[in-house]
Parts: structure tokens; C-alpha cells; sequence
């Protein structure tokens, strides 16, 4: 299986994101893995790898994003095969927005 940082590696290129080679890991839970990549024009791009249980967060994040909330960061790709996926920086860690910004109402089906 391939490694996450070269999958994200790719995509950037792909995507024409200059960025040092580097990624600097600044979370490593049992449940999830989260490296910062800093690029020369597009700020800091964050690159995270769930276990398989967490690996609706992409979506989940895209579904919050359509909710007009503020500080909900753009999903730039997501790989399911390696439960990972890249993201921009939004300023906040999102579990700071869910704790203080996530309305229930705005999940409820319907």
C-alpha cells in the first residue's frame, strides 16, 4: 500500500502546490495521523489519515461547508483506499468549531 505523504506528494504536484518536501507530523493518535505541509503561495495545507471508522470526515467536512459556516476548511482531495485526505488550513482545528460553532439543527435529517 502506498504511504499517504507520497499520495499527497502527487496531488499537490498535480495541482501545481509548491511546497517543501517536508511534512511535519503534528498529531499521531491510535485513530488519526495529521502532517502540515507549508506551500509558497497557498498557506499551510494539512494532510490527514483516519482509521477506517473515521474516514466520512471528508465528507463530513464538505457537508459542513455547504452549511456557510465560517471556519470549515476546503477539502482539496481525498484518497478512501488510504482513509486520507488533504485539506487548507481554516485557522481552528475543527474539533475547536465543534465545540463552540455546530448548531445540532444543521445535522438534523430532512
Amino acid at each position: 500500500m502506498i504511504d499517504p505523504t507520497h499520495w499527497a506528494k502527487i496531488i499537490l504536484k498535480n495541482q501545481n502546490y509548491v511546497f517543501d518536501t517536508s511534512f511535519i507530523s503534528v498529531v499521531q493518535t491510535p485513530w488519526s495521523k495529521v502532517w502540515k505541509i507549508q506551500t509558497q503561495s497557498r498557506g499551510l495545507i494539512y494532510l490527514k489519515q483516519t482509521c477506517k471508522a473515521f474516514s466520512l470526515e471528508p465528507k463530513f467536512i464538505q457537508f459542513l461547508s455547504q452549511k456557510n459556516l465560517s471556519t470549515i476548511p476546503v477539502v482539496i482531495a481525498e484518497n478512501p483506499e488510504l482513509h486520507c485526505f488533504l485539506m487548507q488550513d481554516s485557522g481552528n482545528p475543527l474539533r475547536d468549531l465543534f465545540q463552540h460553532e455546530i448548531q445540532p439543527d444543521l445535522l438534523a435529517l430532512g
